[in-house]
């Protein structure tokens, strides 16, 4: 299956002790994120913008973590701009040998 952008606002927890995703809700289920599998961060400009002077007002600031919880995995974002706020991104089924394969659903 090709990649799908999900794109769905969620509401997320975060650990007290170090600012990770500890669980989320999304269409009204909460996910418990039982292991935080990758984390990296984005500080670039948004496509079709060259830098310029001062430009760095411009520059995206977001975080992106592939989470898990029992049965599946997410890959998330925190958008650290002005407008704030998690968005998710992919989701990924787990199989029977435990590799991830994606499983995409669109907003409703």
């Amino acid at each position: 299956m090709a990649d799908r952008f999900v794109g769905t606002k969620i509401v997320v927890k975060t650990s007290e002790e170090d600012g990770m995703p500890a669980s989320f809700i999304w269409r009204g289920k909460t996910y418990r994120v039982d292991k935080v599998e990758r984390v990296w961060q984005d500080w670039g400009f948004p496509l079709g913008r060259a830098p310029r002077r001062q430009a760095w007002r411009a520059r995206r600031h977001r975080n992106f973590y592939v989470v898990s919880s029992e049965s599946e995995s997410f890959e998330i974002c925190r958008d650290r701009g002005k407008k704030g706020g998690w968005v998710l991104l992919k989701i990924f089924q787990k199989g029977e040998n435990g590799e991830r394969s994606s499983v995409f659903e669109t907003g409703s």
